[in-house]
């Protein structure tokens, strides 16, 4: 790995850790949708760190069946925080649902189309399709929402924005990535440091979400 991805990936994790400590540090204030992402969080953190010292070590087999599994996680855990952010009935059984789903999808995968030793750009852009939608959707209802009288201050509604602009530029990112690793240097790089600036506001967009709003978390909960 050259010096500049070092550099690249440490600020990507610089941005993680912030998000997960602000989630940590405020998990108590947190309601059920938010206590996921906290979860989330917590995941992605051990999860990149793992994967960067296979890419170190030159496992990239490790890091490939490691994505796979992650990404099934994420897809699951994702679509929990919507589930509970929308709060629609019996929305223990819609989480069942989705994790089954998932859990389908992801071995369809791995079974049929991408092994554990290559990278699940499948299953990325199943995710991003689903999340984009997801956002849109729950973008929509909360502007329809009489309950919600100042938009900008509902927190799901700023989680619903970063998660939608995050899969926006995911798809793209995943779709045109073998074609990406073909091309010229410096587009690769343009790429990917697009790519990672865009994760990283993200996620330091999930950490000010958290810090600006945990007060009023629990009382959301209770409408």
């Amino acid at each position: 790995m050259s010096p500049y991805y070092r550099i690249l990936f440490i600020l990507c994790y610089l941005s993680i850790l912030i998000a997960t400590i602000t989630a940590i540090t405020y998990y108590k204030r947190l309601n059920n949708a938010f206590r996921i992402i906290a979860l989330l969080l917590l995941l992605t953190s051990v999860s990149e760190l793992v994967c960067f010292i296979a890419v170190c070590y030159e496992r990239y087999v490790l890091r490939y069946t490691i994505y796979h599994f992650y990404s099934i996680i994420q897809a699951f855990l994702i679509t929990s925080y919507f589930i509970y952010a929308i709060k629609p009935f019996y929305n223990r059984k819609l989480i069942l649902v989705s994790a089954v789903c998932w859990v389908a999808v992801g071995s369809i995968n791995i079974c049929f189309f991408q092994s554990l030793n290559e990278l699940n750009s499948n299953m990325l852009m199943v995710e991003s399709l689903v999340f984009i939608t997801i956002s849109l959707y729950f973008i929509y209802i909360t502007l329809k929402n009489n309950m919600v009288q100042h938009i900008f201050r509902f927190p799901h509604f700023w989680m619903a924005v970063i998660w939608l602009v995050t899969w926006s530029t995911s798809i793209s990112f995943w779709a045109f990535v073998k074609i990406i690793y073909r091309g010229q240097g410096d587009f690769i790089k343009i790429a990917i440091t697009v790519q990672a600036i865009i994760e990283i506001l993200s996620y330091l967009g999930i950490a000010a979400t958290i810090y600006l709003f945990n007060k009023q978390m629990l009382k959301n909960e209770e409408r």
